[in-house]
């Protein structure tokens, strides 16, 4: 009996781990989609033994997704012989309510556990803790993270900031790669290559006084702030050509940059779009359908239901769609988009995970060519940054991170 958990985008359709397990000649259970007063369809029927009915646990495997688990911790308590998260850095906050269910005494019962993530530490080394405590109960024999926190690092200039001790980062990496399987896609000879390239756009008229306005007074059109995350958000929607606050477009330079590359540049290629922001995404999409209606153009996002996105990804692997426009937060797991080459990121996310989760779905283990990422980019904004940052070699999360907040206060100086 094995439980699967795993984000539900990553677990449903042929190309995920459905199709993948179905191929192997094994029939997983859904209980992402059971509803809960289903769920004693987990007992095989009742058999008679010592003159009396007795039910139990089906064998095989189960699939359920992480949100569906938080509300159902009770699944954990099933005699399961094993457990697997995917995508596990879902539990690396030891905040989270998820993360509390999967280290707590409710799994000291399921012998075997693993977890499977393609980039387990996108902040910093104590990302591992928790995921390691969810494998053996511990992490480099230390079983509180808080105790871990401050034995192995030192509160910088703000305390948000922690830095890893003299040699803390050798001792972390050694044990890791002593209890896990570590493998880079260069190391194992597969996959392709990520070439870079960027387009640029110039700020109009009202792009600069919105921009001026905001560094002037933290303020824009009487809608005020005093956090600079606030301001952050702001300068991304504007660097899309949207105003902050009411959202209308005030500067169609970027829709007509993403058009071009679309129906010129790419015209007989598939193209994946990635988006921040869904009012971006929702008025590039009536653009092109009003332009251009034989131009076969899908959208991912929250709104999209949950059992259409399997086949929103099949039809796009298929040929039968041309540009498919992805949401990062929603697309940045689980989905196989390899019949394109071609990622162009309309605006970022700012969190190093989601882009570099979301590069490799246009990368195959059996794909060699080389895969073109293109960022559209605002001069004069954050978004030169988001570049400048991917194509350092020796970025890390706290880099990148790091030199997109020294962007925002430049741009407010």
């Amino acid at each position: 009996r094995v439980l699967l958990v795993a984000p539900l985008s990553t677990l449903l359709g042929q190309l995920n781990w459905q199709g993948e397990l179905q191929r192997e000649g094994i029939t997983p259970c859904l209980l992402s989609a059971t509803p809960k007063d289903q769920r004693p369809s987990l007992l095989r029927p009742a058999t008679i033994r010592h003159a009396r009915l007795q039910r139990r646990w089906a064998t095989g495997w189960f699939a359920v997704n992480y949100e569906a688990l938080r509300t159902q911790p009770e699944l954990l308590d099933g005699p399961w012989d094993g457990i697997i998260l995917d995508e596990s850095t879902r539990i690396r906050t030891p905040q989270a309510q998820i993360t509390q269910t999967l280290t707590s005494k409710r799994i000291d019962h399921i012998q075997h556990r693993a977890v499977l993530t393609g980039l387990p530490n996108p902040e910093n080394p104590l990302d591992y803790f928790c995921q390691f405590k969810f494998l053996d109960g511990h992490f480099m024999g230390a079983d509180n993270f808080w105790a871990f926190k401050h034995k192995m690092f030192y509160q910088g200039f703000s305390e948000w900031d922690w830095q890893p001790r003299p040699k803390t980062r050798e001792r972390i990496k050694t044990y890791v790669h002593q209890r896990a399987f570590v493998l880079t896609r260069k190391q194992a000879g597969v996959g392709s290559s990520k070439v870079r390239q960027q387009r640029s756009v110039e700020l109009n008229p009202a792009q600069r006084r919105a921009i001026k306005e905001m560094r002037k007074d933290f303020e824009i059109d009487g809608t005020e702030t005093k956090w600079a995350t606030v301001v952050h958000i702001w300068l991304q929607r504007i660097a899309g050509g949207f105003h902050p606050v009411t959202l209308e477009l005030i500067s169609s330079a970027k829709i007509r940059l993403a058009e071009s590359l679309i129906v010129e540049d790419f015209a007989h290629e598939p193209v994946v779009m990635w988006f921040r922001f869904n009012e971006e995404m929702l008025y590039l999409q009536r653009w092109l359908k009003t332009r251009h209606p034989k131009l076969r153009v899908e959208m991912v996002r929250g709104a999209v239901a949950r059992d259409e996105r399997p086949k929103i990804q099949e039809r796009f692997q298929r040929g039968e769609t041309q540009v498919l426009l992805m949401q990062v937060k929603l697309g940045r797991y689980g989905w196989n988009l390899s019949r394109s080459s071609t990622a162009v990121y309309y605006s970022n996310s700012y969190e190093f995970e989601d882009r570099s989760q979301s590069e490799d779905r246009i990368i195959h283990l059996t794909k060699k060519d080389s895969c073109l990422y293109l960022d559209l980019v605002t001069m004069g904004t954050p978004d030169e940054d988001v570049v400048a940052s991917l194509s350092d070699k020796r970025l890390t999360a706290r880099l990148f991170n790091n030199r997109l907040s020294d962007s925002i206060q430049k741009v407010l100086r």
